[in-house]
């Protein structure tokens, strides 16, 4: 009896995007705790937002999730970790994203240009943040490619404004660091971090 070989490459793919959601949803836990904590240690008792590629992020992957019908327990109670940690610390909020409809957050979008904007920020937010505490530059984090295939999907909605400013996210993000933290950035670190990633992730 011959192996169906197109069924067995399938199955290895979806075994292989299973696992990367999984890893995935890890990076985004501790990037979004990282986040947190060290806005903590660098701004004092000030409750810290969360940042935009925590939602993003986390429906990002249970996007990819559905397509191969796949249910990650890590994944899906994420969310209630992110939250606790919230609560522990400074206590209840009403502004934590709620669950929708298929065990998605809530995503209050708002327009392309001001979604970036407010990515540039929390991006920088988490390098710099991370620097001040660590005293090293922290792998980019995972959340941010992630965000930027969200942004990616949405360019139809103005097409040619929206490309040009999604293009653009890279360098205008290598540019912020480099303003705000000088000669510890190397002039290539977000290209460096985006080759690495490639290597490494089919999502």
């Amino acid at each position: 009896m011959l192996f169906n070989t197109s069924n067995s490459q399938s199955e290895d793919e979806n075994s292989s995007k299973r696992l990367q959601i999984h890893n995935h949803a890890k990076y985004l836990l501790r990037e979004t705790s990282d986040f947190i904590e060290n806005f903590a240690k660098v701004h004092g008792e000030k409750r810290p937002r969360l940042p935009i590629f925590f939602v993003k992020s986390f429906n990002y992957l249970k996007k990819e999730a559905k397509k191969i019908n796949f249910e990650d327990s890590f994944l899906n109670f994420l969310p209630n970790g992110i939250e606790m940690q919230l609560l522990t610390k400074y206590g209840p909020s009403e502004d934590f994203p709620k669950f929708v409809e298929n065990g998605f957050l809530e995503d209050k979008k708002q327009t392309i240009v001001n979604d970036v904007a407010q990515f540039y920020t929390d991006i920088i937010q988490y390098v710099k943040d991370t620097y001040s505490v660590s005293k090293q530059i922290p792998v980019f984090p995972y959340s941010y490619f992630m965000t930027l295939k969200t942004f990616q999907q949405r360019i139809g909605e103005n097409s040619k404004i929206n490309k040009r400013i999604v293009d653009e996210i890279p360098e205008q993000v290598q540019l912020g660091l480099k303003m705000y933290m000088g000669e510890v950035i190397e002039n290539d670190f977000v290209d460096n971090c985006t080759d690495k990633y490639d290597e490494n992730t089919c999502l």
